[in-house]
């Protein structure tokens, strides 16, 4: 028998007896899910976790509850149109409450951006802070869910300010293939602002971790590599350093190593673009090349030849 009163419900104390059962029977059956959320239980107990009513024990299985009622579609779409998981989402992981809370709210932010993959959520406030401060113990979900959030254009530049470009970079050498190849893709769509490139740019390892992850990770996330490389060195607002910085690093050898790979035709004609514009930096003299790094002969080294 399930309390059906939603005044109850907001009276935490009340509920935590109750709350056990509910983790038992919203996991049992779908008939179990709709009749919890019939009577009002998600919307009572997002309520208590919003507004701060619960104890850290309750919260955890407060959450997981809901984590329960998103295995519906149907129920998972109300969560979804609400936008009321991003709120629960971003007060959870800014809380000081236990590590079970933040995980279980990072598994219902996944289900909750993973209903709509083309994107369209509007990050609310301390989201981002948020996941930024959670990717180190969860880079999966966290970095999954920064992919999502940054399909959004409106909410890369908000992710660039939460430091995520940072966050990002420091983790990068260490990720796994399919988190390494998401996260990847966050940098490459934060590339498309000004404030995404500035930060890649300010970063001293940027170039250098990106020429690295080239023919590292997967085609994809070449791809995806040479395409952040290519907006912060050939974008019209700035790079002249990246530029350098890049030809220092071996941009030479791995891009010419990367347009004799199978890799897709995007990459190679983003890395061919890259090649031109580096090419012109270097004949200009203009940058200092170590000789292993050097694949072109320098126009003064021919000439002297030509001399001789």
């Amino acid at each position: 028998m399930f309390p059906m009163s939603q005044e109850l419900m907001l009276r935490a104390g009340v509920l935590n007896p109750c709350i056990g059962d509910w983790i038992g029977a919203s996991w049992g059956c779908e008939r179990n899910r709709e009749v919890l959320f019939n009577a009002c239980v998600a919307d009572g107990l997002v309520s208590i976790l919003l507004d701060g009513h619960g104890a850290p024990d309750f919260c955890v299985e407060a959450l997981s509850v809901l984590l329960a009622l998103s295995r519906s579609p149907k129920l998972l779409q109300v969560f979804v149109d609400e936008q009321r998981m991003l709120d629960l989402a971003a007060f959870s992981l800014n809380s000081t409450a236990p590590p079970g809370v933040r995980l279980n709210a990072l598994l219902l932010l996944e289900k909750t951006l993973v209903f709509q993959p083309s994107g369209g959520h509007v990050v609310v406030k301390g989201l981002m802070e948020g996941l930024v401060r959670s990717l180190p113990n969860y880079q999966k979900l966290v970095i999954k869910a920064l992919l999502a959030l940054c399909l959004t254009e409106r909410n890369r530049g908000e992710a660039v300010r939460a430091g995520v470009v940072d966050a990002i970079l420091e983790l990068l050498p260490n990720l796994k293939e399919v988190c390494a190849e998401r996260a990847l893709a966050t940098l490459d769509l934060l590339c498309t602002v000004s404030e995404g490139r500035r930060a890649l740019r300010e970063h001293a390892l940027a170039v250098p971790l990106l020429l690295d992850m080239i023919l590292k990770v997967s085609d994809r996330g070449t791809g995806y590599a040479v395409s952040a490389l290519c907006a912060i060195c050939v974008h019209e607002d700035g790079g002249i350093d990246a530029r350098k910085n890049a030809i220092q690093s071996g941009a030479f050898t791995q891009l010419l190593l990367l347009l004799q790979s199978d890799c897709t035709s995007r990459a190679k004609r983003k890395a061919l673009q890259l090649l031109k514009v580096l090419h012109k930096v270097w004949g200009e003299g203009s940058c200092n090349i170590p000789d292993e790094n050097c694949i072109f002969s320098s126009p003064d080294s021919d000439n002297n030849e030509l001399r001789q």
